[in-house]
C-alpha cells in the first residue's frame, strides 16, 4: 500500500504546483490559481480540480495506449473526442478515458480514505523514499518556474 501513497503524494504535488503553470503558458487570460480552483469532479467528500482530473485522464490515456497501442484503433494524432469507438452509443475515446479517469480517482480516494481511517503510516524507509520523490519534484517545479518566467 505504501507505493500507492508515494504515487498519491507525488501526484498531488505535481498537480498543485507544476501543471497549473503549464496550463497558463498558452493562455494569458487564465491564471494558475483559476486552473487550480476549477472544480471538475467530486468523489465522496473529495472535490478535484480540472488539473487533478486532467492528470488522471492523461494517466488513463498513457497507461491504456502503452498496453494496447494502436491495435484497438486509437490514433493519438487525432482528437480523442472525434474518434468514435461505439457507433450505437456514439461513445468516443475521450468518453472512455474520462470514465477510466473517474474510476481511477474513485479507487485512489477509496484507498486514501481507508488509510486515513485506519491511521496508516509509512515505514521509515518508505518515508525516506517519499521524501526523495518530493525533493525531485521540487527541483522539477523550480526548473519549470524558471523556464516559464524566462519565456514570459
Amino acid at each position: 500500500m505504501s507505493k500507492i501513497f508515494k504515487r498519491f503524494a507525488a501526484v498531488l504535488l505535481v498537480l498543485t504546483m507544476v501543471l497549473p503553470l503549464a496550463a497558463c503558458k498558452k493562455e494569458d487570460t487564465i491564471t494558475a490559481q483559476q486552473v487550480q480552483n476549477t472544480q471538475a469532479v467530486t468523489v465522496g467528500s473529495h472535490t478535484l480540480s480540472a488539473v487533478m482530473l486532467n492528470y488522471f485522464y492523461m494517466d488513463a490515456v498513457t497507461d491504456w495506449y502503452g498496453i494496447y497501442g494502436t491495435s484497438m484503433g486509437l490514433d493519438l494524432s487525432k482528437s480523442l473526442d472525434q474518434q468514435i469507438i461505439n457507433e450505437t452509443t456514439g461513445k468516443t475515446w475521450a468518453d472512455s478515458f474520462l470514465e477510466m479517469a473517474v474510476d481511477n480517482i474513485q479507487s485512489t480516494y477509496a484507498l486514501y480514505d481507508l488509510a486515513m481511517a485506519e491511521n496508516f503510516t509509512l515505514s521509515k524507509e518508505d518515508q525516506q523514499d517519499l521524501d526523495m520523490v518530493v525533493a525531485d519534484l521540487e527541483e522539477l517545479i523550480a526548473y519549470y518556474t524558471k523556464l516559464y518566467s524566462s519565456n514570459g
